[in-house]
């Protein structure tokens, strides 16, 4: 039996939906996924589009753990951006040598994804844990927060870039240890003139 109104891959795991965005008149879908077995295992990026946000279409993989710097997890979450009409796509990159790094992929057509060759755009910061990229643009500049924590700290990780390419560390948006040990999948943007972190 197969999902009516959910999207379900055509075979493997599937979790974390990544780069929800409306690019070229399409609603694209991006998550984490495993397409040989229902199992978690290193990541790849899988890719659905909508015309209508309840009818889905699987499209090839977007993202496979193909560089040495995803020779171990894999592609893990992340997000998508716009921008000058070409999708940059944002992820964790995971490998047993440099641990989890942010990196990116950049596509003109949202189906082909070519990998920045400057990959990791953030490299290690020396804790096993720092990952799930979410990029958003605030007054002009382009903003990234990372989860990350450790010593049984969660912590929120802050960026800043003017090109998507190169990124400044801002500092630590929030910590804690009511966090856990780490803040996985961390979101911030403008709302109603208040900025809002989730």
């Amino acid at each position: 039996m197969r999902q009516k109104y959910h999207f379900e891959p055509q075979k493997g795991w599937i979790n974390d939906p990544n780069g929800l965005i409306y690019f070229k008149g399409r609603y694209h879908a991006f998550f984490q996924h495993n397409p040989y077995a229902p199992v978690w295992d290193t990541m790849y990026w899988g890719h659905a589009v909508s015309d209508d946000l309840i009818n889905w279409q699987e499209l090839p993989i977007a993202l496979y753990p193909d560089m040495p710097y995803e020779n171990s997890g894999g592609c893990f979450s992340g997000s998508a951006v716009e921008k000058d009409g070409r999708l940059y796509i944002f992820y964790t990159s995971v490998s047993n040598e440099l641990g989890q790094t942010q990196s990116l992929a950049v596509s003109d057509d949202a189906v082909t994804f070519v990998k920045y060759e400057g990959n990791p755009i953030i490299g290690s910061i020396g804790v096993k844990d720092f990952r799930d990229p979410k990029v958003t643009k605030l007054m002009g500049r382009y903003y990234m927060v990372c989860g990350s924590g450790s010593g049984g700290t969660g912590r929120v990780l802050l960026y800043v870039s003017d090109d998507l390419y190169f990124w400044e560390p801002l500092g630590t948006l929030i910590e804690g240890k009511r966090f856990g040990n780490v803040i996985e999948c961390p979101d911030f943007f403008e709302l109603d003139g208040k900025y809002v972190l989730s």
